[in-house]
């Protein structure tokens, strides 16, 4: 089969948009390994990173979380002696320092208790009194209140999968709608207190396990009644199979509901999103989990952090840079090592990691995108100007691909004075490739009949 691949550099379509490109990583106070890999961030050009675990990866520090920066609720929520900010603005100073803005998820990080009973998720007694806690924070980052920062955050978001009863939001034993009616009204409380001392940021949530219209739609209408808006709305969205049109298709849900609800402006945000073979292998239980499973979920060319997964991702932001549905997305995990970060047990960067690479490279070197579109389902292309308009950038993706070759046709461009072209596939990590370009047409070819993706970058 021919596969065709064509960009048109005559044609512009729309703009890139950063913040279709963030992630959930973060600094360490401690790097495990030998060399600093907070540069290693830096380098995928993120435009923000969301705070959420952050604590759960860097063991020990009392940082982000509200019951570490509050511990006490019996304390005065107006007094700045009753906080603890000290290691929380040593992180995001890191993190501002590597050049990405903040995206703070306000609450608590994921809490895996189980059957020993739940400390930090519990529901709050007093809403009022935990609301003037979340204005604190803000206060202290925004606006310079208890020896604070004027950092402008924009983003503050209410809590993190309220949906996730058994470790994100506990109650005493009630039923899941009681637990849902508990938390929106939580919602409300918060988000009108918020936007009342500052109007200027934006505020919302609450990061539910996925587009549940439900839930959704219960938070919306208290909004409404309550005479409040949220500026957005957050979700996570996990792509088992793995099917990206389920993911690609997420977003559409959720304008539809949110419009039909009176809420046309409110922005749509997935803040943790990743390719997942199977669930069972990845979180290590050697009680549940046999190695057969942490195998196939792992390992090879499907597994978590494989080449499968490389193309997905670039697969997913690339359609999500056309269909300008979607306003942030935010890649999981957090952390630098491990299933969820984007270097593996011996330090190395994963296929996923080049990957957030390769579209970092687009997103921070242009602006305007061009025409293109491909022959195949299974390829996704992204091309666009560089702001200087000397580089034309044409990024193409095969997800699960059966062929050996691509073959590519560039439009629109009066002199070609010279082309680079890089590859990732199952045996190259964006290794430079020699290409030949007769007629404004060249041809790609992979290590196999898998995935692959390769970046071209034409000076003009």
């Amino acid at each position: 089969m021919n596969i065709q691949a064509t960009a048109d550099f005559s044609k512009i379509t729309g703009k890139i948009n950063p913040w279709l490109h963030c992630a959930g990583f973060n600094p360490y106070f401690h790097n495990r390994n030998l060399r600093n890999n907070d540069d290693m961030i830096k380098d995928l050009n993120l435009r923000a990173l969301r705070t959420h675990d952050w604590a759960l990866v860097n063991p020990g520090q009392r940082i982000i979380d509200t019951h570490f920066i509050f511990p006490l609720m019996k304390l005065d929520p107006k007094d700045p002696a009753s906080y603890y900010f000290d290691a929380t603005d040593s992180i995001l100073k890191l993190t501002r320092d590597m050049g990405v803005e903040v995206f703070y998820r306000m609450g608590t990080s994921i809490e895996h208790t189980g059957s020993a009973g739940h400390f930090n998720i519990t529901i709050p007694e007093d809403y009022d009194k935990y609301a003037e806690v979340m204005a604190g924070i803000v206060r202290h980052y925004n606006r310079g209140w208890a020896n604070g920062y004027n950092w402008d955050i924009k983003y503050w978001e209410i809590w993190n999968e309220p949906d996730g009863i058994k470790n994100c939001w506990a109650g005493n034993g009630e039923p899941p709608d009681v637990l849902r009616k508990k938390f929106v009204k939580l919602f409300v409380t918060i988000l009108k207190r918020l936007k009342s001392e500052f109007p200027e940021i934006q505020v919302g949530g609450p990061a539910l396990c996925w587009e549940d219209p439900v839930y959704f739609t219960e938070i919306l209408i208290a909004c409404k009644e309550a005479g409040i808006a949220p500026d957005f709305v957050s979700w996570h969205h996990y792509a088992r199979n793995p099917n990206p049109e389920a993911l690609l298709n997420s977003p559409y849900k959720m304008r539809a509901l949110c419009d039909s609800l009176g809420f046309k402006e409110t922005k749509l945000i997935i803040n943790e999103w990743h390719y997942i073979i199977t669930w069972d292998g990845l979180h290590g239980d050697p009680n549940f989990h046999s190695p057969d499973m942490a195998k196939r979920a792992q390992e090879g060319p499907t597994g978590h952090n494989g080449i499968d997964a490389a193309t997905f991702n670039l697969y997913v932001m690339s359609k999500w840079q056309k269909d300008a549905v979607l306003d942030q997305a935010y890649y999981y995990g957090s952390g630098q090592m491990g299933f969820w970060g984007f270097l593996d047990g011996y330090g190395q960067p994963t296929k996923t990691y080049f990957s957030l690479l390769m579209m970092g490279e687009i997103v921070a070197n242009c602006e305007s995108m061009v025409e293109s579109e491909s022959s195949s389902q299974r390829i996704s292309t992204l091309a666009a100007w560089s702001k200087d308009k000397k580089h034309a950038y044409f990024l193409v993706n095969e997800y699960r691909g059966v062929e050996q070759l691509i073959n590519i046709e560039i439009k629109g461009l009066k002199e070609i004075r010279d082309i680079e072209a890089f590859v990732l596939d199952n045996s190259r990590n964006l290794l430079p490739i020699d290409v030949e370009m007769h007629d404004n047409k060249v041809t790609l070819f992979k290590d196999g009949p898998h995935s692959a993706a390769f970046l071209l970058k034409i000076e003009v």
